[in-house]
């Protein structure tokens, strides 16, 4: 087939030769363009010639001839192609039309071949059932559609009731904890009070077991001890930086933020619902 279609004998040949008429004809259009420019400078040059106080007659008539022969040269070129580029224009819908005749022409030789070939091969397979070259026809190989992995597609519920995800079901994968709504609306009023620049703080993120109790106000000062309920970032110069567990001792526990000290001696402000009395 590729050899049919391409080469001279081919459907490619005719493109390509129609496409080397056109480069052809660039080429002799740039030969036409030097002409014209030739010719205009030997028109000026003969004028020239003809002005000039001497009036040499031999001069005046060797330029009148070099004009003639270049605006003859230029004249017989430029009629030739444009007769040719009409004949060009003129060509392509037949050309193309000999193009499609040639390449059905291949296609159809190519089928026939083709279904020759099968007719000569057709003898050699084996019909149904047992042959007599010993060769067996197979049936499915494959895992069965009531037995594949694929048979329930993405309803993993029912892939685990099935069985065919092993032992461990859906019911016995414990729940990853879910952010409450407490703890969503405490994060959005910290990142609003931070951006205004100021400290707000509202309630932290229910813990596990229950909400922590918050510290008496007015009771005496003392030095007393609290556990971080919950890690907290400091976004101030006089806040203080604690993990979720770290124990912290109470320099001040007046209001919503305590001055708080960690064992490395470092002291700051932090949020007292973040903190629980020990």
């Amino acid at each position: 087939y590729q050899r049919r279609v391409r080469g001279k004998e081919g459907v490619d040949g005719p493109i390509e030769e129609y496409r080397e008429q056109y480069a052809e004809m660039r080429k002799r259009l740039d030969i036409r363009d030097t002409r014209r420019v030739d010719m205009d400078r030997f028109f000026r040059e003969y004028l020239k010639a003809l002005e000039a106080p001497s009036h040499d007659r031999r001069r005046v008539i060797a330029k009148q001839r070099t004009y003639e022969a270049a605006r003859d040269a230029y004249v017989l070129l430029n009629n030739e192609l444009l007769d040719d580029l009409v004949k060009l224009e003129s060509d392509r819908e037949s050309m193309s039309s000999a193009l499609m005749a040639r390449l059905v022409a291949v296609q159809t030789q190519t089928l026939r071949e083709t279904q020759r070939c099968l007719q000569d091969v057709m003898p050699a397979l084996p019909r149904s059932g047992p042959s007599s070259a010993g060769v067996s026809l197979l049936g499915t190989v494959i895992t069965s559609d009531d037995e594949t992995a694929a048979a329930h597609g993405t309803d993993y519920i029912a892939f685990n009731e099935a069985g065919l995800g092993g032992s461990v079901t859906v019911a016995e994968v414990e729940e990853e904890p879910k952010e409450s709504e407490e703890e969503i609306r405490a994060r959005e009023r910290a990142a609003a009070a931070r951006a205004a620049g100021g400290r707000v703080i509202s309630s932290p993120p229910a813990a596990a077991s229950g909400a922590p109790a918050a510290p008496a106000k007015g009771a005496a000062k003392q030095r007393k001890q609290v556990k971080a309920l919950y890690d907290f970032a400091a976004t101030d110069t006089d806040e203080l930086s604690f993990k979720k567990g770290e124990i912290l001792t109470v320099l001040d526990e007046d209001g919503e933020w305590w001055e708080v000290q960690n064992a490395a001696g470092e002291r700051g402000q932090g949020p007292e619902n973040y903190l629980k009395p020990l």
